[in-house]
């Protein structure tokens, strides 16, 4: 360096020239943190995150939201998709509502399906069940056996759920006595059968009755498959309401001696290894699958299925027919 600096002990002279270009300025500001950029790149590694989190879950998620998953899962027709309606919690029953509605068309479907099924496979006697409890199954029980019988049917709905029964709630029909007494030898079935006036049709209801100890050892008895017998002579089709069948056996045990079973699947709730399980209980018990309905399912804005009325005098101009041309 002193070789560098002083050109006189060099003798090919200064090989380094140093000069100021600018004086240093001391800063305004701090450089670190960079507050904004900073900002940007924590929100781009949160959307990232949350974005594969949704992602995994999505395809890690098996519980039954779509008509295509509920139909894929149980390998059985979907017969209707009932969405959500925040009038059904005071008025269960869709007669007792004014006007039309989405809920309506799907109870309309859920009759056409079950009455325009195969003569071979259509079933007399149909257990309602579902994998869990809180599906919706009593409501689904007490609205279909309504339109059945409003399509000129006679049906009976009984309540089969002697553990937690609902049926006598919806019809307002009560709950004593009823199937639990006719079980028991205590009363007759004709002294038990409520009678609701529907237009058309006759819709018999037989509560539950009084609770039991041993549902399933009643539901299983011989006394419950003769009033089944009795009532298929009677009647067009017999709707049993029943709890889930994964925590009891009861829809399993009346499943044997009926037709065929409707599967209720509320959307969000049930995974595809809780109906896995539930079909090999009805499998083990030789008992037939006929449908499926997918329940709550969230309603869509602009849905293809509504289908608006037009009054005549919607039409502003008569359609032109064009002239028939004269052969002559």
């Amino acid at each position: 360096m002193d070789d560098l600096e002083h050109p006189a002990q060099s003798p090919e002279g200064a090989k380094v020239s140093v000069s100021i270009v600018d004086q240093a300025q001391v800063p305004s500001a701090p450089i670190e943190p960079r507050l904004p950029i900073n900002v940007a790149l924590g929100a781009l590694i949160g959307l990232t995150v949350i974005g594969g989190v949704i992602i995994l879950r999505d395809r890690l998620d098996t519980t039954i939201r779509t008509p295509q998953t509920l139909r894929k899962a149980t390998a059985v027709p979907v017969l209707s998709e009932i969405g959500y309606e925040r009038d059904a919690r005071r008025h269960p029953l869709i007669t007792e509502r004014d006007g039309s509605s989405a809920q309506i068309e799907a109870f309309n479907t859920l009759r056409t399906n079950l009455q325009f099924m195969n003569a071979e496979h259509r079933p007399r006697s149909l257990v309602v069940t579902s994998c869990l409890p809180g599906e919706g199954v009593s409501w689904i029980c007490g609205n279909l056996a309504v339109v059945l019988a409003e399509a000129g049917l006679r049906v009976a709905l009984v309540d089969g759920d002697l553990r937690r029964p609902s049926i006598g709630e919806y019809l307002k029909t009560g709950d004593r006595p009823g199937l639990t007494d006719v079980l028991a030898g205590r009363a007759e079935t004709s002294a038990v059968m409520r009678q609701r006036d529907v237009s058309d049709g006759r819709l018999s209801v037989i509560p539950s009755g009084p609770l039991p100890d041993g549902p399933s050892v009643l539901l299983g008895s011989q006394r419950m498959r003769l009033l089944i017998d009795e009532l298929v002579d009677a009647c067009d089709i017999v709707i049993i309401d029943t709890p889930p069948l994964l925590p009891v056996t009861d829809a399993a045990t009346l499943a044997a001696n009926c037709d065929g079973v409707l599967l209720v699947a509320r959307c969000g709730r049930p995974r595809e290894q809780d109906v896995a399980h539930a079909l090999g209980l009805l499998s083990s018990v030789g008992a037939r699958l006929v449908g499926a309905v997918l329940n709550f399912a969230p309603t869509r804005r602009g849905d293809a299925r509504e289908y608006p009325s037009y009054a005549p005098g919607n039409l502003t101009r008569e359609p032109r027919i064009p002239p028939v041309p004269d052969d002559s």
